[in-house]
C-alpha cells in the first residue's frame, strides 16, 4: 500500500472456500472470523487506500452458495471497491 502510485488502482485476490462457515483467504492468508472478518478487513482497506482505489478479484470454490457470494460482493461494493469474479469454466455453466 505504501508504494501505491497516485491515481493507481491496487488489486487483491480473495478466495472463498465452501463450508458451514466459509473460509476466506486474502491471497494465501486465512481471514480470521469468516465473512464478518472480511468485513472488518474491507473497512481497514477502505481507510488505508480509499474506496475507489482497490479492485478485488473473488475466486470462489464451486460449492460456495450464490447467497454467500452475493453477500461478499455486496460488502465489497458497499466499501466503494470494484469487484470481478475469477472462475474455472466449469463454474460458469
Amino acid at each position: 500500500l505504501e508504494n501505491m502510485v497516485r491515481g493507481a488502482v491496487e488489486g487483491r485476490i480473495i478466495s472463498v472456500a465452501a463450508g458451514d462457515t466459509p473460509r476466506i483467504y486474502d491471497g494465501s492468508m486465512l481471514v480470521e472470523g469468516g465473512v464478518p472478518g472480511l468485513g472488518a478487513r474491507l473497512e481497514e482497506w477502505k481507510r488505508e487506500v480509499g474506496g475507489n482505489r482497490l479492485h478485488i478479484v473473488l475466486v470462489p470454490d464451486k460449492a460456495v452458495s450464490t447467497g454467500t457470494l452475493q453477500q461478499i460482493t455486496d460488502m465489497i461494493l458497499s466499501c466503494g471497491f470494484t469487484c470481478s469474479y475469477a472462475a474455472v469454466p466449469a463454474l460458469m455453466q
